[in-house]
């Protein structure tokens, strides 16, 4: 099977682009759960199944105002990986994973 980032606008996010949505969950579950190295990995493909709105997601977790940060992001771990979610490292994480990303998927 091939795997190739969506290039989805983020306007399309209520169409789950390649199941972003469904990783970032399988994710957390693991994290709520203590698996983080499992956690991470499902975040990673996340990340790299739709760019933009692994992007958004981790801008909206990050966000002082949001429900993350008033409850306190409880792991390190998780807020460690959030803030990490850069161009640079999602290229990487595609590389990692064999998933075609082209730049842009990046943008925007």
């Amino acid at each position: 099977m091939e795997k190739v980032a969506s290039n989805a606008a983020l306007g399309d996010f209520r169409f789950n682009p390649n199941n972003s949505w469904s990783w970032i969950d399988l994710g957390t579950v693991r994290s709520q759960s203590g698996q983080m190295t499992e956690a991470i990995a499902y975040w990673k493909t996340a990340v790299c199944m739709w760019p933009r709105g692994g992007k958004l997601y981790a801008s909206r977790i990050l966000d002082p105002g949001s429900t993350s940060a008033r409850t306190g992001i409880e792991k390190h771990d998780i807020y460690e990986f959030w803030q990490s979610v850069k161009d640079a490292n999602i290229k990487n994480w595609c590389l990692e994973l064999a998933v075609d990303l082209d730049e842009s998927a990046l943008s925007g």
